[in-house]
């Protein structure tokens, strides 16, 4: 049986060599994360809430004024139509303090969905506003606990990293996760530059993973789509369980992958727009400075800096996708 033929191969690790060592990790990710999950996304549920927050109530409750000022923040910024969720979910919200208590994976605070309650295991106040991003985004159906990008075990990569993702955009850097969650915030940042700001905020606080998978689609094959979502649920767990040096090189892998899918994103919406509005060469110059940010892509890792892609890689897309189309451009413009 396969299972024997793991266990047979985890035992003599030392002797096979990286190569196996590595596969036989991809293949326990695999298992884990299957890709078939992705595909069976459901519709979150719709909620039914009044939009309306009693201020002088929640200011009495724990954290209050943290609750207070996370509310007027979101009320600010968004759309009622996309604060159901937050809504219905604030009123009945429990906050514990379980100090000393921190997990092996060394998260500082979690919220649960079933009992809607936020458990913080640290005095690291700003922890709350990531944790309160979640319940903002949560609604659990069924047996199903929909969250921000994540249904269940799918999708929970994309989740956290786009809720760090909003915490710093409104809240300033966080102190949620001990370890890392560098890259996955950069990895949604990119993935936002494709999808638009405004839909995909809308789409998380909706708990809308499905509504995501299709605005990615209109520029990626499905597969593509199953490998991005998949891969960044992998770099989550490889991180969070602790790198070891035969897994580096496949964390690395896995992210390379996940940019190089973005990239073909952003390059077909390019040229989706090149054939639709004949964009010039400056704008698309423009376009793509602003995406880069600056040309090559890094990880940071134990300490250490690990180029993971960057401008020469992009070209390579760039040219490619636009060649389908019988458009050709000199590497150098590509480069300017």
């Amino acid at each position: 049986m396969l299972s024997d033929l793991l266990l047979v191969t985890n035992q003599g690790l030392v002797q096979v060599g990286e190569l196996t060592k590595r596969k036989v990790i991809d293949y326990k990710l695999n298992k884990r994360y299957p890709r078939e999950n992705i595909v069976k996304v459901k519709l979150p549920p719709r909620v039914i809430s009044d939009c309306y927050v009693d201020i002088a109530k929640l200011e009495r409750k724990k954290f209050g004024e943290l609750l207070t000022y996370f509310t007027r923040v979101l009320e600010s910024n968004f759309f009622n139509l996309d604060l159901d969720y937050f809504y219905n979910n604030i009123k009945t919200l429990d906050i514990k303090e379980l100090r000393g208590k921190i997990l092996n994976n060394h998260v500082l605070g979690e919220y649960l969905i079933d009992t809607n309650e936020i458990l913080l295991y640290t005095d690291c106040k700003n922890t709350i506003y990531h944790e309160l991003f979640h319940m903002a985004s949560s609604c659990f159906r069924g047996n199903t606990a929909f969250s921000g990008f994540s249904q269940d075990d799918v999708g929970i990569g994309l989740d956290e990293g786009y809720t760090e993702f909003l915490t710093r955009r409104y809240f300033g850097k966080s102190r949620t996760f001990i370890t890392n969650y560098e890259d996955q915030v950069k990895l949604v940042s990119f993935i936002e530059k494709v999808v638009g700001k405004n839909k995909m905020e809308s789409l998380y606080l909706k708990a809308n993973l499905k509504g995501l998978l299709k605005e990615l689609r209109v520029y990626l094959t499905q597969d593509e789509v199953v490998d991005l979502v998949s891969n960044i649920d992998k770099l989550r767990y490889l991180y969070g369980v602790e790198i070891k040096d035969f897994s580096l090189n496949l964390y690395l892998d896995y992210l390379r992958e996940s940019y190089l899918i973005i990239f073909k994103a952003f390059v077909r919406k390019l040229v989706r727009e090149y054939q639709q509005t004949w964009l010039s060469n400056v704008i698309i110059d423009k376009k793509v400075n602003d995406f880069l940010e600056g040309g090559n892509i890094r990880s940071y890792v134990d300490g250490k800096t690990y180029r993971i892609t960057g401008l020469d890689d992009f070209v390579n897309i760039f040219q490619e996708e636009f060649s389908k189309i019988g458009v050709y451009f000199n590497e150098s413009e590509v480069r300017k």
